[in-house]
């Protein structure tokens, strides 16, 4: 068995690679991979405080891993598994500003509620925190939708 050479490029720690920037990484997108390694770690030391490094994860265990749950919902958030739904308007609907008539199909954008400044700070950013429950109180339920809402909202979404 050969002998292994330590020194060599393929031996540095993950960030040193990126810093010597061999894959052209900018330094926002170096800082965005390290907080996807943070928050990753932050979900596994959950998991293993919760359930154990070698248990399986069961039913019983899903409300306890909360941090899990808000990592979840950040990325439902950012990429929604259904990015738009479409229905048909079945009376007239007011809307405050407009009417929208009875017999109107619409097209609801979850891709772009999720991603709209008006309702979520910076957007784009990866943040689980946004589902605290402090957070999540003083949000209106109506702008994160991954899995649609009201009366003909998915029912996976009651499938942990």
């Amino acid at each position: 068995m050969k002998a292994r050479e330590y020194g060599k490029d393929k031996d540095l720690a993950l960030i040193d690679q990126m810093l010597k920037n061999e894959a052209h990484l900018s330094d926002d997108e170096i800082l965005q991979h390290l907080i996807l390694f943070f928050l990753a770690e932050r979900v596994y030391q959950e998991v293993v405080e919760t359930v154990g490094k070698t248990n399986a994860i069961g039913p019983n265990d899903l409300p306890n891993l909360k941090y899990t749950e808000m990592a979840i919902s950040e990325s439902l958030r950012i990429l929604p598994s259904i990015p738009f739904i479409a229905r048909a308007v079945s009376e007239d609907m007011d809307m405050g500003t407009r009417i929208i008539p009875s017999d109107t199909d619409i097209v609801i954008s979850i891709f772009d509620i999720h991603r709209n400044e008006k309702y979520w700070k910076d957007p784009l950013k990866y943040d689980p925190d946004r589902f605290l429950p402090e957070e999540m109180a003083n949000r209106d339920p109506y702008t994160f939708l991954p899995f649609s809402a009201g009366p003909k909202n998915c029912i996976g979404k009651y499938f942990p």
